[in-house]
């Protein structure tokens, strides 16, 4: 889904010829970080597929080996190329920082495309951190989150059968291996989701199914990877599939 090249080495540490300090201030959780579910998320370079482990308006932070630790050199810049959902930007990256197993970038360069693609990706990120319990019982599970969002769940035992994720007045309903897109005939509130009414479009949205799927790979609660298995027809491990390309 979300991958990223570095593809040329632009600087090197030196300095007597190092770039200006960074605008960032040296606390760099001063923009808010959010988590990504490693599987689905990766970094790669001609030599290493980096597990990516968050994300702020401003960098990455991945996980590294220990190769690739030695090899990257703060403040040493790339250029990068960055795949999301078949769309390609370009920008600029700097070791920002090294720590442990886990690398800091921070991005250059940002052109208007490029920012609006963070702000896209943070998003769902956003959306699905901020879903929480809101009702649950043997059948039914629902969550509440910013922006009059909603996930619920219908479950038989551990099994969920059908979910539905709602976000303002649209949303994505899975059931019976299948998805459907549409419409609220009117909006959520609390006392109304017992009587959920949909209005389902002929086509399917799929730009709103993986805004969706974005949303849950963020989401907190245990029940996160049965609802993550349900947009594939077969688990996928995305890193795997890489190492075995290469």
């Amino acid at each position: 889904m979300f991958r990223l090249y570095l593809t040329k080495k632009l600087e090197s540490l030196d300095p007597k010829h190092a770039r200006p300090t960074s605008r960032l201030p040296k606390n760099r959780r001063v923009f808010e970080r959010f988590t990504i579910d490693y599987k689905h998320l990766t970094m790669l370079n001609d030599q290493d597929i980096f597990l990516v482990r968050n994300v702020s308006e401003t960098g990455l932070c991945v996980e590294a080996n220990q190769r690739a630790l030695e090899r990257l050199q703060e403040k040493s810049v790339y250029e990068a190329k960055i795949r999301y959902l078949g769309e390609t930007y370009k920008c600029q990256l700097q070791v920002r920082w090294k720590e442990d197993l886990l690398i800091g970038f921070e991005i250059f360069e940002l052109d208007p495309q490029t920012r609006d693609f963070l702000k896209r990706l943070i998003q769902p990120a956003q959306i699905g951190a901020s879903l929480k319990s809101l009702q649950a019982t043997d059948t039914r599970k629902v969550f509440l989150g910013i922006h009059n969002s909603w996930l619920i769940m219908d479950t038989k035992g551990e099994t969920i059968t059908r979910w539905v994720f709602c976000y303002q007045n649209d949303f994505v309903r899975w059931e019976a291996k299948s998805f459907a897109t549409g419409a609220l005939i009117e909006a959520l509130t609390p006392e109304k989701i017992a009587n959920l009414q949909l209005l389902p479009r002929a086509e399917t949205n799929d730009t709103f199914i993986n805004f969706a799927k974005d949303v849950i790979m963020a989401f907190g609660d245990a029940s996160k990877e049965q609802v993550i298995h349900t947009f594939f027809k077969e688990p996928k491990d995305e890193v795997a599939q890489l190492r075995k390309r290469k």
